[in-house]
């Protein structure tokens, strides 16, 4: 083999291997996006329904407080 040809076999090495890491570290970047892109939507939705479930624990409670002030003042006028 000539030199030439050796030449040629070591940029199309020194090309490769750049071109492969950084098409490796596109395909990485981009898994680790979805994955942060699917946890943060998991953690919103769980905030959603922690949400709904605080206020209809809020409803609940002012029902009951409701509640405890009309018996209470129910109590008071029949005394």
């Amino acid at each position: 083999m000539d030199s030439g040809g050796l030449l040629i076999i070591i940029v199309v090495v020194l090309v490769t291997i750049p071109v492969s890491l950084i098409i490796l570290y596109a395909i990485i970047r981009s898994a680790v996006f979805h994955g942060l892109l699917r946890f943060t939507k998991a953690i919103a939705h769980e905030a959603e329904i922690v949400d709904h479930a605080t206020f209809h624990n809020r409803e609940a409670y002012r029902a009951y407080d409701r509640l405890v002030r009309a018996t209470a003042a129910r109590i008071r006028s029949q005394a």
